[in-house]
């Protein structure tokens, strides 16, 4: 909940859709680096907000349907999550006492 909570910011950082408008699909907290890679999974720095369709469904812009495109998207827009992104994507191991300390700054209770 705290990563989501960190991550949210109540539009979609690719088309700017705003949540609650009639017909728009809900916003939905996305993980640049898969959950799958347990360092990564709630480091603030690994989410962008993303509305439904641009989350799981874009074949042009999407971390699951068009990761191409959305790396392409985080470099040109993003870039400081990019960075972390480039700096982390094939990181495996575990963390030390001040990354962690680093991420709980990211985190807002």
């Amino acid at each position: 909940k705290l990563w989501y909570k960190a991550v949210m910011i109540g539009y979609c950082e690719v088309c700017n859709t705003i949540t609650g408008l009639k017909n728009i699909q809900m916003l939905e907290a996305a993980h640049i680096i898969p959950r799958g890679h347990s360092l990564f999974t709630y480091d603030s720095r690994n989410g962008v907000t993303l509305c439904r369709h641009h989350h799981q469904y874009s074949t042009v812009c999407s971390p699951h349907a068009g990761a191409v495109g959305f790396e392409k998207w985080l470099q040109k827009f993003r870039c400081q999550k990019y960075e972390f992104f480039i700096q982390n994507k094939n990181r495996i191991g575990s963390r030390s006492y001040e990354e962690w300390m680093e991420i709980l700054k990211g985190v807002k209770v």
